[in-house]
C-alpha cells in the first residue's frame, strides 16, 4: 500500500505529501503482484496541458486567478494541507526511478520498469535502448521531437545507463548520477 510519500525538497528534505497523493487516481493505493518488503518508487506528479487549461477556464468563469503553469499549480496543490484540494485537481502521475528496495534486486532498468508496469504503476514512456553512441543520439533526437506531442510539459530526455552494476561503479553525485 501506499505509505509515504514525500517532494524532493532541496534534496536532503522534502514536504510529506502522502495525504494528496493518495488522492491521485494514477496512483494505486494497493499494488497489484508480488512486492518487496519495501520498495520506493520516484517519479511526476503533473498536470497534463490539456486539463490544465480546463481548470484554468473554470477559475476564470468562478471570479478565480488563473494558475501560471501546470507546474506551479501542481507544486502548490500537492503542498496544501487539505486533501480535498488535491483531489478536486487534475493530477497524474508517473514512475521514472527506483529508490530504496528490500527483498529483491533489479538487475538493469528494463526489469525495473517491467515490474512497475506489473504492479500497476503507471510508467515514463518511451523508453529507448540505445548500445552505441549514434544509437543514443538518435533517440534524444527522437524524444526531443516528440516531447512536444505530449500531454505534459517536459524538458527533454533523460540518459540513464541501463545495468544498475554499471551505475554503481560510475557513482553518483549530490543531486544526479555521474
Amino acid at each position: 500500500s501506499l505509505d509515504y510519500a514525500a517532494t524532493r525538497g532541496d534534496g536532503r528534505k522534502g514536504d510529506v505529501i502522502t495525504h494528496n497523493a493518495r488522492t491521485i487516481r494514477s496512483i494505486p493505493l494497493k499494488l497489484q503482484g508480488s512486492l518487496p518488503s519495501l520498495l520506493e518508487v520516484r517519479g511526476e506528479i503533473f498536470m497534463p496541458n490539456d486539463a490544465f487549461a480546463r481548470m484554468n477556464e473554470e477559475r476564470d468563469q468562478n471570479g478565480e486567478p488563473a494558475f501560471v503553469n501546470p507546474r506551479n499549480a501542481t507544486a502548490g496543490t500537492l503542498k496544501q494541507l487539505d486533501p480535498k484540494v488535491a483531489a478536486s485537481r487534475p493530477l497524474q502521475f508517473l514512475a521514472h526511478g527506483l529508490g530504496a528496495i528490500e527483498g529483491r534486486s533489479f538487475e538493469n532498468e528494463s526489469e525495473f520498469t517491467h515490474c512497475l508496469e506489473s504492479l500497476g504503476l503507471p510508467r515514463n514512456k518511451p523508453l529507448i535502448h540505445a548500445d552505441s553512441m549514434a544509437k543514443l543520439l538518435s533517440a534524444i533526437s527522437t524524444i526531443d521531437e516528440a516531447r512536444h506531442e505530449l500531454a505534459y510539459a517536459t524538458d527533454g530526455a533523460v540518459v540513464k545507463v541501463h545495468a544498475y552494476d554499471l551505475r554503481e561503479a560510475l557513482g553518483f553525485r549530490s543531486r544526479a548520477p555521474r
